[in-house]
Formats: structure tokens, C-alpha cells, sequence
């Protein structure tokens, strides 16, 4: 494990290497989190690897299991949670103790929304150029507000001290969305419970943060007209 913060070059190798191994063993995937949203633009470097695999029959441990045995770089340490029964799988790095944490993640787990093959969006990333597939814009920043609201509410100081980050993920994709042009709109696939959630959370989050009040406004007007 990494004992310093990695690179935006050691995480997007994790990353293309991840979705390398799970389409070798016959799935699809798209990212969330962090780097997903580096995908889209923002500038805050991730550290870690949030990905959905999708149609995945198996139970995490065994795909963790499947992904270690398909590629040596990977490799798997027990949680640091005594009580955990759970392994968390790691991407091997060049250099000492260099390593990158990689979340396989299901929908449903996190109310991640079973986003359909032909909905990922294909991004080419800024920095190598490389294409990753990555959950669509409105459902990935929802997720990102979802986090906001349970690092709030969490009882762990550790996950309180993840809300200012969160706040300014959230303000610079609300920028990139209005700035960026078309980054598509919201599917019907989108669960409306999900919905309705991310409508409540974006209540608050307007309440305490009014300065981006009208941008939210602005991707409601998008999808309003993408309706008609």
C-alpha cells in the first residue's frame, strides 16, 4: 500500500489496467467517483479507483478473487475493520510500497443506478488521452452529492472532514456542466426514488451554498427542455 498520495498517472494506469482485466473476464464497467469525475474535467487528482461493473453475477469477494487470479498486479489485504469479513482489493505499482485501492462496486450498493451498456459515456481523459468509460454527467454528480450529504451525517470525524472536498467537487462540476456544452442529459433509465433523493440533497446543498443556486438551475432548465 501507497505510504504518500499517488500520481494522476499512477491512478489512470490503475484505471485502464482495471477496465482492461474486467473485460477480459466478460464485463462491462464504468467509473464513478473521483477519477469519473477527473474523466470529466475536474482538476482535483483522485486517489483511489470507484468502479461499477455491470451484469455481474458473482458476489464481490469472488470478483476480487477473479480479478487477482487474471492479473498479478492485483492483489488483495484484509479490511483494517476487524469485524469485516471483506478483502480490499489493491493495483501493485513500480516503486516501493506503491500501491492503488480499487472499489469494485455493483448497482444497487450505494444507490448506484444500473446504468445500461449503451448509456456509459466513453471519455478521453486531458491528461494520456486514454478512453475510460464513465458513469453519464447528472447521475455521476448526483452520486457526488449523495456523498456530501453521508460524509455530513456520518458519526466518523474522518468522514465529516470529507465535506469541504465534496463541496468544491460539486461547485467546479456544476461549472464544467454549464460551461462544458453538451454533456448529455439525464436518461430515463435514472430511477425516480434516485431522483427524488438527489432533488432533496440539492435543497440543502442550495440552502448552505447559494452561490450555486443559479447553476443548478441551469442543468434543471437543461432537462426540462431535453423533455419537451
Amino acid at each position: 500500500m501507497s505510504y504518500r498520495i499517488l500520481t494522476l498517472s499512477e491512478v489512470l494506469e490503475t484505471t485502464k489496467e482495471t477496465v482492461r482485466v474486467l473485460s477480459t473476464l466478460g464485463f462491462k464497467c464504468c467509473l464513478v467517483g473521483s477519477v469519473a469525475c477527473s474523466c470529466y474535467g475536474m482538476r482535483r487528482s483522485p486517489n483511489d479507483i470507484d468502479m461499477v461493473v455491470l451484469g455481474c453475477r458473482l458476489t464481490q469477494e469472488e470478483l476480487k478473487r477473479r480479478v487477482v487470479a487474471a492479473n498479478s498486479s492485483f492483489y488483495l489485504v484484509a479490511s483494517k475493520d476487524p469485524r469485516a469479513t471483506y478483502k480490499v482489493l489493491w493495483y501493485r505499482l513500480p516503486g516501493y510500497r506503491r500501491s492503488c485501492k480499487v472499489d469494485l462496486l455493483f448497482p444497487g450498493i450505494m444507490n448506484i443506478p444500473p446504468v445500461p451498456s449503451d448509456s456509459i459515456v466513453h471519455r478521453r481523459h486531458s491528461y494520456n488521452h486514454h478512453t475510460f468509460p464513465v458513469m453519464p454527467f447528472i447521475p455521476l454528480l448526483l452520486l457526488k452529492l449523495q456523498a456530501w450529504k453521508d460524509h455530513g451525517e456520518s458519526t466518523k470525524y474522518y468522514m465529516n472532514a470529507k465535506q469541504p472536498t465534496d463541496v468544491r467537487d460539486i461547485t467546479e462540476l456544476l461549472n464544467i456542466y454549464v460551461t462544458a456544452g453538451n454533456l448529455g442529459e439525464l436518461g430515463n433509465w435514472v430511477p425516480e426514488s434516485f431522483l427524488k433523493a438527489g432533488r432533496s440533497r440539492r435543497r440543502e446543498f442550495v440552502r448552505l451554498y447559494p452561490h450555486t443556486a443559479n447553476n443548478w438551475r441551469r442543468i434543471k432548465q437543461r432537462h426540462e427542455e431535453a423533455q419537451k
